[in-house]
């Protein structure tokens, strides 16, 4: 029988090493293939040939591996870097990655741009004391 954890792989100078028996060790094989990772497929066949199986292992070890909300979240963690191109939250835009907003181009809530651009142009006059604003449309 090893003397380390079948989790840390640390012996057990630091925290004291208990003994996993053949119910527990089934606990681990269906954490294990809930996890999708390859500690089952070990256990499993060491189960196979011994009978009475017996694994050293942290109380706390093992409790974490086989916690339901730790899977969950090592699930989680899982698809999130798998499918971290097809994630449903868009991700906010930095300034470099976007051109330069131009107000005649661009229109100012959607940043679409604007396909025909007319432009109004306003010129002053003054005629006899008073004044006279004149505007002019024309083509962008």
């Amino acid at each position: 029988m090893e003397r380390c954890c079948i989790f840390c792989k640390e012996n057990g100078s630091k925290k004291e090493l208990s003994v996993a028996g053949t119910d527990r060790i089934q606990t681990i094989i269906e954490s294990s293939k809930r996890r999708s990772d390859a500690l089952h497929e070990d256990l499993a066949s060491r189960l196979l040939a011994e009978k009475h199986l017996e694994v050293l292992c942290h109380r706390d070890c093992v409790s974490t591996y086989t916690s339901k909300s730790h899977i969950n979240r090592h699930l989680n963690k899982l698809s999130t870097l798998k499918g971290s191109g097809e994630t449903s939250v868009e991700k906010r835009l930095r300034r470099s990655g976007s051109t330069t907003f131009n107000f005649r181009q661009h229109r100012l809530f959607c940043g679409e741009l604007v396909k025909n651009v007319l432009t109004l142009i306003l010129s002053i006059r003054i005629v006899g004391g008073r004044l006279f604003f004149v505007g002019q449309m024309r083509p962008w």
